[in-house]
């Protein structure tokens, strides 16, 4: 009797106050009902007549009643005028004369729906907290009844408000409410084990339980279709029918493998029924079921798949199924109806299968029998993603080029000394696939190919190097690796400079990157006995083709290359120093003579179309480091070898005065070199003194040769050293005291003093003058010395008695010292 009170008390509060409101609501709906005119449009019979006969006359007078207001003349007899078709018009009363239909007035809230809403909160929370208070108390089987009297509430409910209130909205929420009632009571007679232990949430039939509450959620929904016609309900019952068939597939499957294969088939048969049934086509529930189908099935293709992923380490046979079952359904529908994102799924899932082969065939077989095979199986899925028409699109080609990369570096590491020619392989195969890039239409795409073409075959040779797999001897293996390598970069440049198949790729980026990498290569090559020949030879060719490219700028690498080589031979074959200073010396010679000759225009310029660099002259001072060193011919080497060096930047488009620069540079070299010489030195300081001043002299006159084409400069600059010169030879006289050194610099200043005087030069007269004057006195200064002070006195007096005497005279003829000076110098210059 508890139970039925309480299904009462739940049922009564909510029940009769919306039964009352309706019955209200419907009799105010009756009262508010206008007379709506019945007759305002009239069928008008119109008698036939023909308009285009002069005879008969319009009548276009319309009565009250719609007719007209005359008739019609008789008709003639004639057959000619006989009509042959009667004609019937309706006319309409104008528009505004119609009244329009008065919208129904919604009724509005009394004080008597209000006092019953307000009555019917309060009754209803009395009646809940009644039933709260007495759930505990309340049996198990009363429980479950009173759920279902609430269903039956919500169902009444949900009739009462459609059929009286007119309010969908909340019929439908009502109807719903009722819905999951149903379930929840059948949810909750499982939990008490009313209807068997089995069927009950401890029992092995609890995902029938499940099932079975799901599918009647779902059927209950899918009445509430036929009566609301709502979309969400489709959602709602297909959602709930979905629920139901994976809690009836855990049921009756106790293995996760056995499962997961009736998951796979229950999502290929959703699957088809969406692509070949096209349920509903055209009706508002087509979009709905499509979607509800398509989470379905993705939800069941989500737990089959997700047992592939647990048993990828150790594949079954189910894994195998699942696999290619969804890799085939993805490419047919993707193809099929040409839905790309279906086709990049099925890419991801076709590359699990070489994890999951390669994990099966381990048990059986070698690992680099493994690897090989699925690599050739991933090369394999890559070219069916660029080739096949339908499976290519840019994510499935990037993804499968990727993933062949991935394993062909996962072979690259494991060459052995052993085994690794089928590694070898691959990456040959892999080399080719990039290399085919190269003819790709998109520039960017041929350019980051042409980039990355070296790399997987300098990868390779490392690998192959450091394996120890040609020798056990380290140069040999070296040498034999690298010199592969750098022929093989070197001939792929080849064929894309030389050939046709090059020309018509003219990618300049795969021939720099290939020049660049095999350049490198040769310069980081070990030298060994004769070996370095082969090395010289490929940079030789490698020297060729970079003259061959727009920008010859790899040659910088074969140029350094060669130096090297020199250097490292003349070190291994030589003990002595001597040896490779004076190769490095040889070396900067023969680069500067080769500059001259092959590149004379400029270090840098443009010819042909083609911007040329100068290589050898760019790289010649390298050389001129290794002769730096203590000893007198390092030195001497390294002046003499800077001095090449400017002389080599010199070139035919660079301006005069930039020419004059290099070579005044390398005379300085030149000079410094002289004087600090390994060789001719004497013993005697005065002549080695004087060889030094001689060598000065000489760049005086090579700098007036320099710098002829600035006639002001040259003068100065040269003028400048002679005068250095000349006085450092003074001094020289008055530092080495001998009458032999004296006689020898009195020569040389009474010479210069008569050259000056037969060429006029007032600077070299006085200087030469003065010059000879001073060494006079300084070689008779014993003798002066030695005279008493009065005839200094007597000589002094003289002096002034002859200048006052020549002053007077010139005063007489209207001149002065000076002017007279300079008359007799008037045909003279500086």
């Amino acid at each position: 009797m508890t139970e039925l009170f309480t299904i009462i008390l739940i049922a009564m509060p909510i029940t009769i106050p919306f039964m009352v409101i309706g019955i209200i609501k419907l009799s105010d709906s009756k009262k508010n009902n206008s007379n709506y005119p019945q007759n305002q449009y009239y069928n008008i019979y119109t008698p036939p007549y023909n308009y285009n006969n002069p005879n008969y006359q319009n009548f276009n007078s319309f009565n009250t009643l719609g007719g007209f207001g005359n008739t019609p003349p008789p008709r003639p007899a004639s057959d000619e005028n006989r009509i042959t078709a009667l004609e019937y018009e309706t006319p309409l009363p104008p528009k505004a004369d119609i009244p329009e239909k008065p919208k129904k007035a919604k009724p509005d809230m009394t004080v008597s729906n209000i006092l019953f809403l307000i009555g019917t909160v309060f009754v209803v929370l009395s009646g809940l907290a009644f039933g709260v208070a007495s759930w505990i108390n309340t049996s198990h089987t009363g429980r479950v009844l009173i759920i279902a009297a609430a269903a039956v509430v919500a169902y009444a409910l949900s009739g009462v408000i459609s059929r009286f209130l007119k309010l969908t909205g909340t019929s439908l929420s009502f109807y719903v409410l009722g819905s999951g009632f149903i379930s929840t009571a059948m949810l909750t007679a499982g939990y008490y084990q009313l209807m068997g232990k089995w069927f009950s949430f401890d029992g092995k039939g609890v995902f029938a339980l499940l099932a079975v509450s799901s599918f009647t959620a779902g059927l209950l929904l899918l009445i509430g279709i036929r009566i609301f016609k709502n979309i969400a309900l489709v959602y709602a019952s297909l959602s709930t029918a979905a629920l139901g068939l994976l809690f009836t597939v855990l049921q009756i499957t106790d293995t996760y493998a056995y499962r997961s294969l009736i998951f796979i088939a229950i999502q290929a048969v959703i699957a088809g029924f969406i692509f070949f049934a096209e349920p509903l086509k055209g009706s508002k529930y087509e979009l709905p079921i499509k979607r509800v189908c398509i989470i379905s099935a993705f939800y069941f293709g989500s737990m089959a798949l997700s047992y592939v992923i647990s048993t990828i380490s150790a594949p079954t046979f189910s894994s195998y199924f699942i696999i290619s079952a969804l890799i085939i359904q993805f490419a047919f529908y993707g193809i099929h109806k040409n839905i790309k994102a279906l086709i990049c799924i099925e890419c991801v899932l076709s590359l699990m299968l070489p994890i999951m082969i390669f994990n099966s065939l381990l048990n059986s077989f070698s690992e680099c029998f493994c690897i090989v095979a699925i690599s050739l199986i991933t090369i394999v899925i890559y070219l069916i993603h660029r080739f096949v028409p339908g499976m290519k699109n840019i994510f499935t080609e990037i993804v499968s080029f990727f993933a062949v990369i991935f394993m062909t570096f996962s072979c690259i590491a494991m060459i052995r000394s052993h085994t690794f020619i089928p590694y070898l392989f691959i990456a040959a195969i892999a080399t080719v696939i990039t290399d085919s890039y190269l003819f790709h239409k998109n520039n960017s795409v041929k350019a980051i190919a042409g980039l990355f073409t070296p790399v997987i075959p300098l990868s390779a040779i490392i690998a192959l190097s450091r394996s120890n797999a040609v020798s056990f001897d380290y140069y040999i293996n070296s040498i034999t690796c690298m010199s592969i390598l750098a022929a093989l970069l070197i001939g792929f440049s080849a064929v894309l400079l030389c050939t046709s198949i090059g020309k018509k790729i003219s990618s300049d980026t795969a021939v720099y990157s290939n020049l660049g990498f095999a350049g490198f290569i040769l310069a980081s090559t070990p030298q060994y006995k004769l070996l370095s020949l082969i090395t010289a030879a490929l940079c030789l060719v490698h020297f060729a083709l970079s003259n061959k490219t727009r920008f010859n700028l790899t040659a910088l690498l074969s140029s350094y290359t060669v130096i090297k080589l020199v250097y490292m031979m003349t070190r291994e074959f030589s003990d002595t120093g001597i040896a490779s200073e004076t190769a490095m010396f040889i070396t900067v010679i023969a680069y500067t003579l080769l500059s001259r000759i092959i590149y004379p225009d400029a270090v840098i310029c443009d010819k042909n179309s083609k911007k040329v660099i100068d290589p050898f002259i760019t790289v010649a001072w390298l050389p001129i480091l290794k002769l730096f060193d203590d000893t007198d011919i390092s030195a001497f080497l390294c002046l003499i070898a800077c001095a090449i060096f400017c002389t080599g930047l010199v070139k035919k488009n660079l301006r005069p005065s930039t020419v004059s620069v290099l070579l005044t540079f390398s005379t300085v070299f030149t000079v410094i070199a002289l004087i600090d010489r390994p060789f001719f030195i004497f013993e005697s300081k005065a002549v080695t003194n004087k060889i030094t001043l001689a060598i000065i002299a000489l760049s005086g006159i090579a700098v007036r040769f320099i710098w002829r084409k600035f006639e002001e400069t040259a003068k100065n600059f040269s003028q400048i050293i002679f005068i250095f010169t000349f006085v450092s030879l003074l001094i020289d006289a008055i530092v080495f005291d001998t009458a032999s050194n004296t006689i020898f610099v009195m020569t040389i200043m009474i010479l210069v003093l008569i050259i000056s005087i037969m060429s006029r030069s007032k600077t070299w007269f006085i200087t030469s003058a003065a010059s000879l004057f001073t060494i006079t006195l300084f070689a008779t200064r014993d003798y002066l010395m030695a005279l008493n002070w009065w005839i200094y006195l007597f000589l002094a007096g003289v002096v002034l008695i002859v200048l006052a005497s020549v002053n007077e005279y010139l005063k007489k003829n209207n001149e002065s010292l000076k002017t007279s000076v300079a008359k007799k110098f008037s045909g003279w210059n500086w």
